[in-house]
């Protein structure tokens, strides 16, 4: 049986629920974060827009049985440890440390496991956009997959 977008909601919603009980020093930062299930999100299972607040969770991923069971609260927290420990830029670093140690111990810290990255099949019926593999431009030669929109520029 598929899993709906309102019993993803309604996870979320409850996952969210309990932290803020459960994580009183925290509780304004939670209070401000809402949910929405993407029909479109085929690369990530989770999404977050610090800005916002905003966590899209990814219905093609969640609608299958195993993932909603298995996987879909730890990537919940996943989200919430970014909106609680943002990503940080550390001086004279080109890159943001997206899964610094800020992050892996909030996220831990909430109840996950703190893992970057998950091995989840989408549901039956889905597919991932094609991914195109280039050589990089810099001139080292090392290959990069490139979705379509990034293939455009």
């Amino acid at each position: 049986m598929r899993h709906t977008t309102q019993q993803i909601l309604r996870v979320a919603n409850e996952t969210l629920q309990s932290l803020i009980v459960t994580a009183p020093p925290h509780a304004d930062a939670l209070r401000k974060i809402t949910f929405r299930v993407s029909g479109r999100m085929t690369a990530a299972a989770g999404m977050v827009k610090i800005s916002t607040s905003q966590i899209s969770l990814s219905r093609p991923y969640f609608e299958d049985p195993t993932n909603f069971e298995d996987s879909l609260k730890n990537v919940i927290l996943h989200e919430i440890a970014h909106v609680l420990a943002p990503p940080t830029r550390a001086l004279g670093a080109r890159k943001r440390a997206v899964h610094g140690n800020a992050w892996k111990a909030a996220h831990i810290a909430l109840g996950g496991t703190g893992e970057t990255y998950h091995a989840m099949d989408l549901a039956i019926g889905y597919t991932r956009r094609a991914r195109t593999q280039v050589n990089c431009g810099c001139g080292c030669g090392s290959p990069m997959n490139l979705g379509p929109t990034q293939l455009k520029r």
